[in-house]
């Protein structure tokens, strides 16, 4: 998926992947100051364990009416079953070691097919024909609208987060512009999956 879908996407995944983590504030160094370089950049955390950890099983309720209630609602009581689970997002490290070991291009880095946008392709902007992502920028104003806060760079992907011209991927961060299937042929690789409450 590329374009509009792709926004979305890459959209989703930078607001789930770099949630990492320190452990607590104890293992933070002192925040930068505003003058200093970009502050995901200069953060330094404990470096956590590799080996999965085990998150017991139990019930919660899932799902929710008041913001997204055709996607998430409505809240039901779920059962999830023990589990193992890796105690951290994937790496950009981890990322590289699978595309070096398998050649595999995620889909910010593929040709973009002008079908998914259900245009004309004269009515799509060329830069958006362009291999990319949606970088976040930060807006002029609040806003509600997604547009005001991402911004489609061709060029950006997980080897270069903030477009082309910007940092290369920092090793030890989370790996961000994947898109599902990216994530499942990681998965699929490690011989794992990607967490759900959904049984295969």
């Amino acid at each position: 998926m590329h374009g509009k879908s792709t926004s979305l996407w890459a959209l989703l995944i930078a607001g789930i992947l770099p949630l990492t983590a320190c452990n607590d504030a104890s293992d933070v160094e002192p925040a930068p100051s505003a003058k200093e370089a970009h502050p995901f950049a200069t953060k330094s955390c404990v470096k956590l364990s590799d080996q999965p950890v085990r998150i017991e099983g139990g019930s919660f309720v899932m799902g929710n009416d008041a913001v997204y209630p055709r996607e998430e609602g409505p809240p039901r009581e779920t059962t999830v079953e023990g589990f193992w689970i890796d105690p951290h997002e994937v790496t950009n490290g981890q990322f590289a070691e699978f595309v070096d070991a398998t050649g595999y291009a995620t889909v910010a880095e593929r040709p973009v097919d002008p079908a998914q946008f259900g245009v004309p392709v004269e009515q799509i902007p060329a830069f958006m024909l362009e291999p990319g992502s949606a970088v976040f920028k930060p807006p002029a104003r609040p806003s509600n609208n997604y547009t005001d806060r991402w911004e489609y760079l061709p060029g950006a992907s997980w080897k270069k987060p903030y477009g082309p011209d910007g940092s290369d991927a920092v090793a030890d961060q989370p790996v961000v512009h994947l898109a599902w299937q990216d994530m499942l042929a990681y998965a699929s690789w490690k011989g794992g999956r990607i967490p759900t409450a959904l049984s295969d």
